[in-house]
């Protein structure tokens, strides 16, 4: 993932564009899980985020609430 889509990934009704050589470009889904995840995430004191290595290399999703 590019430090670009990471950018806009929590973005409302946000799209990555997704290359493969045996098909053209492809977009799926509509681009609110992640969005409503980090609204969730975010009102119970916690934080999302995603670390990539880079285009093709995978993507690690984290997040942390705090103790009650």
């Amino acid at each position: 993932m590019t430090k670009e889509n990471i950018e806009h990934l929590f973005d409302k009704f946000a799209k990555i564009r997704i290359e493969f050589e045996e098909f053209s470009k492809m977009e799926k889904g509509s681009g609110l899980g992640l969005y409503i995840s980090k609204g969730i995430i975010q009102a119970h004191g916690g934080k999302i985020w995603v670390e990539s290595a880079g285009k093709n290399r995978g993507s690690e999703f984290f997040f942390t609430l705090p103790k009650m």
